[in-house]
């Protein structure tokens, strides 16, 4: 029996398959840092349940019907919170598995921002200003919800195999990226090369107890590449003209936003938006093709 022929008979949607798939990974990864992770048993128990339970919680999905049904509610917006949880998961898994001490990935990655654009905290310092660091802060920060957007409006217009096919290219970009936080870690140039942060990126209003919020989130792995944010900001408006091109006009700019936030803050380097560029036609491109070889 084929890859393709098991998720078909014991997942009901491509969603389910990129969830144990990745839940599979993480638990892989558990056991490979049981050593030196604390209380690993219980890491890997609660990933082998929660395999079991989305198998038990995974059933066919009722396109036609428009009755409310909590536990396909439950069922379909559930990856949503798994994403955060793996996000978090990472932070503490990647640091026990991955040895990035010396800062070689960021030192790479700087040599490459240096090559295309001299001294990149310069170029940044040079077009700051005070109103647009609020407005690119906010614009940072509304990326996740940007990524419930297009899923949400086809969710609740009952399109449901569209819903399933948007959710996972999402997925897809949020996966491709943990995939590259493991991969490459590297920190960001934030934590690594800015000793001193030009005073007008603390905007006026909230641009700094933003960044510090960001420097306060516990067990964050090194995330800057590629930019998680960058790619879903280049997923969203491609999913908006698939399916609902109204939203285009509303989500590009805060799009472009997203993705001038991640360098301009300097968040992430140059780099990580590149390859963030290369990513999102791949997620689109394998997002659609898994939905229709389990829909098949």
């Amino acid at each position: 029996m084929g890859l393709v022929s098991v998720a078909r008979r014991y997942l009901s949607t491509p969603i389910d398959a990129l969830v144990q798939g990745a839940n599979a990974l993480l638990l892989i990864a558990v056991l490979w840092a049981h050593r030196t992770l604390p209380h690993a048993a219980a890491y890997a128990a609660c990933h082998v349940l929660f395999a079991l339970g989305l198998y038990l919680l995974s059933r066919p999905v009722d396109v036609a019907t428009a009755r409310f049904d909590p536990l396909s509610f439950f069922h379909s917006w559930l990856p949503a919170l798994v994403v955060v949880l793996m996000y978090f998961e990472l932070g503490v898994l990647i640091p026990l598995l991955r040895d990035y001490s010396d800062l070689r990935y960021d030192r790479a990655l700087q040599a490459v921002d240096v090559w295309l654009l001299g001294d990149p905290a310069r170029v940044v310092e040079r077009y700051a200003s005070r109103g647009l660091s609020d407005v690119l802060t906010v614009c940072y920060f509304a990326y996740y919800p940007l990524a419930l957007l297009v899923p949400a409006a086809l969710y609740m217009r009952g399109a449901k195999r569209d819903f399933q096919r948007a959710a996972a290219i999402i997925m897809l970009g949020f996966l491709l990226s943990y995939l590259g936080y493991f991969a490459f870690p590297a920190l960001g140039p934030h934590r690594v090369f800015d000793a001193r942060r030009p005073a007008a990126l603390d905007g006026l209003f909230w641009a700094r107890a933003g960044y510090e919020w960001l420097l306060s989130v516990p067990h964050e792995p090194p995330d800057a590449f590629p930019s998680g944010h960058a790619l879903i900001a280049l997923l969203v408006p491609a999913l908006c003209w698939r399916w609902s091109r109204a939203l285009v006009y509303y989500t590009t700019p805060v799009a472009v936003g997203i993705v001038l936030a991640t360098v301009y803050l300097r968040l992430h380097y140059v780099t990580d938006v590149a390859a963030a560029i290369v990513l999102a036609p791949l997620c689109y491109a394998l997002g659609c093709a898994l939905t229709r070889s389990l829909a098949n």
